[in-house]
């Protein structure tokens, strides 16, 4: 609609002393066939008359809406000075409510954080043509070119770590290995490093807690679990908004039943010790679809923390499997990697990207990414 169709509603409102309650979201909607002039003033039509008497039926007061555009008067029209100060003002004042609502929702897409959980495969020969080196800038254009904030990653070596590093500059990290609880083991082995944006967070604390009966035990395996398993988090202050939260990041084990179920419960408790009621993200591979025991735990009424994908504010976007094999379209059914949250985090967008290069994919999962505000 033109502006001046809109400041003649609103001064319209403001000046007729026929209008007592009406929904400012219809007269803002309506054109200049909405009103007649005669010689007593302007009045309403009938097609308006219905919509007044509409919007006070439903008990919808436009002053509820606008206050600023209503004015109940008490006695006869404005006189034709004072209507071209509410014309002026009403002009003004709908300029800098459009502009305060564009300062709004710029700030809060600027506050927003882009988080991604990625198992990147770890680096053996054994995977061919599929091997690391020739899937690393695969793996940085993915972080890159979706601007993720943070990363958890799962399955990195400290050699891929060091490449990661090289191509992706701006992040820093922090992790340490399953095995021997170092930042340089002797074998390379997996971490479940997470990579952060450094213009962006300030990192306040960090620690690694192995998935067992003894977590501080390094190297510990636990139940029937056929590996060590680690969780590594972060505590950060986000430079934007000032806000501090966490950020927890594991891989559960992949053949113990039991395993990932007490990994899942011990997960619940540590979480609970070491953020208490702070905002948290919680990435990872589980190694279980959402029918399986350790989801259901994770997400149980009770535990705090709920699927981002189902909490997402606009609809899911890519597939809903997170497996690909290194096969093209990759593996229906199989949604084991997540990006779980606690109920001071707002997911606004949530994805499985399946980007490929001519078939060939960065990786044998699929990244997950939400875009999230900490805080409600």
């Amino acid at each position: 609609m033109e502006m001046n169709s809109m400041v003649e509603n609103a001064k319209f409102c403001f000046w007729n002393r026929r209008v007592k309650s009406t929904d400012v979201s219809v007269l803002m909607e309506s054109g200049p066939h909405w009103f007649s002039n005669n010689k007593q003033g302007v009045h309403l039509n009938r097609d308006s008359r219905q919509a007044s008497d509409k919007a006070e039926h439903t008990g919808v007061a436009a002053r509820h809406h606008f206050p600023l555009l209503i004015h109940e008067a008490q006695s006869g029209p404005l006189d034709r000075s004072t209507d071209l100060i509410f014309y002026r003002f009403g002009k003004a004042a709908l300029a800098l409510i459009f502009l305060f609502f564009i300062i709004t929702a710029t700030g809060m897409a600027q506050e927003n954080l882009r988080v991604m959980s990625f198992n990147i495969r770890l680096a053996t020969p054994d995977d061919g043509v599929d091997y690391w080196p020739n899937r690393k800038e695969m793996v940085a254009s993915m972080v890159r070119f979706h601007e993720a904030d943070l990363v958890g990653l799962q399955e990195a070596m400290r050699i891929q770590l060091d490449d990661l590093e090289k191509l992706l500059p701006e992040y820093g990290w922090y992790g340490l290995c399953r095995t021997d609880g170092s930042v340089y083991p002797e074998p390379d082995n997996e971490f479940s490093a997470i990579l952060y944006r450094r213009s962006r967070f300030e990192l306040l604390d960090s620690a690694t807690f192995w998935l067992s009966e003894s977590p501080e035990t390094v190297g510990s395996k636990g139940w029937d679990a056929a590996l060590p398993r680690i969780a590594s988090w972060l505590k950060l202050k986000d430079k934007v908004s000032g806000k501090e939260f966490y950020h927890v990041n594991t891989h559960f084990d992949h053949r113990g039943e039991q395993a990932r179920a007490e990994s899942a419960r011990l997960l619940l408790k540590k979480i609970k010790e070491i953020a208490g009621e702070s905002p948290v993200l919680l990435t990872g591979d589980f190694n279980c679809v959402p029918t399986d025991e350790p989801y259901r735990i994770l997400t149980d009424k009770g535990s705090g923390l709920a699927d981002a994908l189902f909490l997402s504010e606009q609809p899911h976007h890519g597939p809903l499997s997170t497996w690909s094999g290194f096969q093209f379209p990759g593996m229906p059914g199989r949604r084991i990697d997540y990006i779980f949250v606690n109920d001071k985090i707002r997911v606004q967008k949530h994805a499985i990207l399946s980007e490929s290069w001519s078939g060939r994919f960065p990786s044998d999962h699929l990244p997950v990414l939400a875009e999230v505000g900490v805080g409600r």
